[in-house]
């Protein structure tokens, strides 16, 4: 199969092996690349994840904006490693208790998503102070960690999590 360069219009040309041009519309969402086949009908056209993962900042940006939507208050706390820096989210009840996720263990990661995250305690809600200390233990584990905190009554968060 061969792939041209990328056009400025986000277009590639495929021409595999039975020698059909296929082009192939490509956008970055929240959830990585997809792509567009045009050989398929418009009704049977499929969305397929190319292997690459949406950068940090580009997520956490989509991430505040999706929580300003919702109505939701989000804050960035910690600005990371730009490129692939672990993101953790604080969610905070404003009762004296919060919710606490990080990234998911890579074996937890399933097709078709980008990012998965995980509750980092065995209780649904743990008081704010310890989600804190938690916090401060693992920047000093990777200091290239970004942290969200959210303030939302409902607890309500936007992201995927792991079963």
């Amino acid at each position: 199969m061969i792939i041209t360069p990328p056009r400025p219009n986000n277009l590639f040309h495929l021409r595999p092996e039975d020698g059909r041009l296929h082009v192939l519309l490509v956008r970055w969402t929240l959830l990585g690349l997809f792509a567009l086949d045009s050989s398929r009908p418009p009704a049977l056209a499929q969305a397929l994840v190319i292997g690459v993962r949406l950068r940090a900042d580009i997520w956490v940006s989509a991430y505040l904006r999706r929580c300003a939507h919702e109505g939701t208050m989000a804050v960035l706390r910690r600005r990371g490693a730009p490129e692939a820096g672990a993101i953790f989210v604080k969610i905070d009840r404003l009762d004296g208790f919060a919710a606490l996720y990080g990234p998911a263990p890579q074996s937890e990661v399933k097709e078709g998503y980008d990012r998965l995250f995980i509750r980092l305690h065995r209780e649904p809600w743990i008081e704010a102070a310890e989600a804190d200390a938690k916090l401060a233990r693992e920047i000093t584990f990777d200091p290239d960690l970004w942290i969200i905190e959210t303030e939302d009554r409902r607890g309500r968060h936007y992201f995927d999590v792991a079963d």
